[in-house]
């Protein structure tokens, strides 16, 4: 696929599989895309060498988590042998090996997106996310040991059980990948970047989530100013977070039934103000949005 308007328009872009067989309990990819399935390498190169445009040089690799393909080595050699270069998705932090890494740097690459969630391995195990700290540490200081020198990781607030000090705890992971990458960069002289991105929890319908709230505008608006500026005083580190207003929409649209069809209207009929639509629901949003849902409920 080529999408030149897209920010990805520089790309020609595969989708190599669909699902997830990993089990993460906030992720609507895992539960809705059922049997997981996966492109053959084969299948993809046939794909690159027939129909992928002379003029673009690089291919997009897409997938929930691109490393967890059964042959995704195989599959980046092939597209390297094909005289193109690679971009990827995030990548899973436990399949990030020094051979996909070094693959991914002769691609072209010059980031590496992994997605920890969250900052304490406590909560990561009660959303299913079973990545350590110490796995985490190492996936960044292989990145860097590679001669990829951007980081990128993902984090989110306001999951189920979540406390203060599980927030606290990704500003402390972020200072300790801060100094793993200082370390693994020294023999290549050149210290790498970390951007951190952190985005507010929305419940998805048909995960095992769906039936807890959404945390709260005030909450995570407070939570990820405090998270942000301690973030923002390590060296080499940037940090930026979504809008929790946005969030909030986006809970809306998950949890709603069809008594939000009406709020949805509104907001094309008045130009896109969702305050404004909200003040005219039959239904108070915060219904549907802030409450734990009952078992037994349509």
């Amino acid at each position: 696929m080529v999408a030149p308007e897209s920010e990805f328009g520089g790309l020609f872009l595969m989708e190599i599989y669909r699902g997830c067989g990993r089990g993460c309990r906030f992720c609507a990819a895992g539960h809705l895309i059922r049997p997981l399935r996966h492109r053959s390498a084969a299948g993809v190169l046939a794909t690159v060498r027939e129909e992928a445009p002379r003029e673009l040089e690089r291919c997009g690799i897409l997938g929930s988590a691109v490393a967890d393909h059964p042959d995704i080595a195989g599959l980046l050699k092939g597209i390297l042998d094909e005289g193109k270069g690679l971009s990827v998705s995030s990548l899973r932090i436990d399949r990030a090996t020094p051979e996909i890494l070094s693959l991914l740097k002769q691609g072209g690459c010059r980031s590496v997106t992994f997605a920890p969630e969250t900052g304490s391995e406590g909560l990561r195990r009660a959303v299913n996310k079973r990545i350590t700290d110490e796995e985490i540490l190492e996936a960044v200081a292989a990145t860097a040991r590679a001669g990829i020198a951007g980081i990128k990781l993902y984090f989110m607030v306001g999951l189920p059980g979540e406390e203060k000090s599980d927030r606290d705890a990704v500003v402390e992971l972020l200072r300790r990948c801060q100094r793993r990458l200082v370390s693994a960069s020294r023999s290549r002289g050149r210290i790498g970047t970390i951007s951190a991105s952190i985005s507010c929890f929305v419940p998805k319908a048909w995960t095992p989530f769906q039936w807890h709230p959404f945390a709260g505008t005030s909450l995570l608006k407070a939570e990820l100013s405090r998270m942000s500026a301690a973030a923002r005083k390590i060296p080499n580190v940037t940090v930026r977070h979504d809008s929790p207003r946005s969030a909030y929409v986006q809970a809306y649209l998950s949890r709603a039934d069809r008594r939000g069809a009406d709020t949805l209207r509104e907001v094309h009929d008045n130009g896109g103000s969702w305050p404004k639509a909200f003040r005219k629901a039959e239904v108070e949003p915060d219904f549907f949005v802030s409450r734990v849902r009952d078992r037994g409920e349509l």
